[in-house]
């Protein structure tokens, strides 16, 4: 082993990413936004309040809006509110009636759920304590909105089978691409009697295929590992997850034609899943993070796919319910392949 031809190696490899701009400034990026990430969600996490929707008024819903431990939000009906909690649009609602208040949440919410609990039966207790000697002034009870038994698992899968749907299309397209422009495969095919059309439907069908064949095994892995079942129809999970990978499919065409070589679009890559992972909700909800962290996730397709998985997954939603989700990954899929068609490089020149 000569340590001269290692020390040459080296230097020389130092040299081709010094001189890869590309990938030089993401990699110094990327730590640098992955650390603002998380600054955002966890850095003011004791400033956040839940949302909780109130029907009904009374000294409880006075003592929670003087409390500012919550984001009261008044709804004209009791339905209304169980139906947003249910969607997941609210951590949770309270019903009053009288001297008695229903508090609904979400049982998935493993996070926002115990919390909100605690809130509201901490100032109705503390309501009771001021009433000593009298009959309590309000009594809390509390319920989840499914018709069965959730725990975080539940809420998990769904998210990581978004993720997982996400990552394998963004790098395996990105990757490939650069690999083949790299190595003149994408020149020579233009020579051959196969149209370049037809090269492209295949691999767009290959990485369908893998996205259905991550649905079956992650699903089937949760179901008899960790108890996990789909609470709606199966048949509903199919467009989500064809839709959603033909969504990054298309991001990762955009990787492949901006990056030139394959370390650039490595961290590219990185750069636009990873963030988004976080900001989607995949590990947890994000109903209590600070509204500009809510409002970046809005323009997130891996939003909607993860959403639109666990609402099928966990809520039982019909196909109906997913419609609109389908609708914005559609359009995030044409916006961004025409942007990566404008971007397109037969070449590395």
């Amino acid at each position: 082993m000569s340590s001269r031809r290692i020390y040459a190696m080296t230097i020389a490899s130092m040299k081709m990413i010094v001189r890869d701009r590309t990938a030089l400034f993401f990699s110094l990026l990327f730590p640098i936004v992955f650390m603002t990430l998380f600054g955002l969600i966890f850095g003011s996490a004791g400033s956040s309040r839940p949302d909780l929707d109130v029907v009904g008024t009374g000294p409880l819903v006075s003592a929670l809006e003087q409390s500012k431990a919550v984001k009261v939000h008044v709804q004209p009906d009791a339905r209304t509110a169980i139906r947003r909690v249910h969607d997941g649009d609210e951590t949770g609602a309270l019903v009053l009636s009288g001297g008695s208040a229903q508090l609904y949440y979400q049982a998935s919410s493993t996070v926002e759920g115990p919390v909100l609990r605690q809130i509201v039966q901490g100032v109705a207790n503390s309501l009771n304590l001021r009433a000593s000697g009298r009959p309590p002034v309000v009594t809390v009870h509390a319920s989840a909105v499914e018709d069965r038994n959730l725990s975080y698992i539940d809420y998990l899968v769904p998210g990581l089978l978004a993720m997982a749907i996400c990552q394998s299309a963004v790098f395996g397209i990105a990757f490939s691409l650069v690999a083949f422009r790299t190595k003149g495969i994408l020149r020579r095919l233009r020579l051959t009697p196969m149209p370049l059309g037809e090269f492209a439907v295949a691999r767009v069908l290959t990485a369908l295929c893998l996205a259905l064949s991550q649905a079956v095994v992650l699903l089937a892995v949760g179901h008899f590992a960790f108890g996990v079942s789909i609470a709606g129809n199966l048949l509903s999970v199919i467009p989500l997850v064809i839709l959603g990978a033909l969504c990054f499919i298309a991001i990762g065409l955009l990787v492949g034609s901006i990056a030139k070589t394959e370390d650039s679009a490595a961290a590219m890559a990185n750069l636009v899943t990873l963030p988004m992972t976080f900001l989607a909700g995949v590990f947890f909800p994000l109903n209590s993070a600070p509204g500009a962290v809510q409002a970046i996730s809005k323009v997130l397709p891996l939003t909607y796919l993860a959403n639109g998985l666990r609402g099928v997954a966990v809520s039982d939603h019909s196909f109906a319910w997913t419609l609109p989700k389908l609708g914005l990954l559609a359009v995030f899929t044409v916006v961004i392949a025409a942007a990566s068609l404008r971007s397109f490089r037969w070449t590395t020149q």
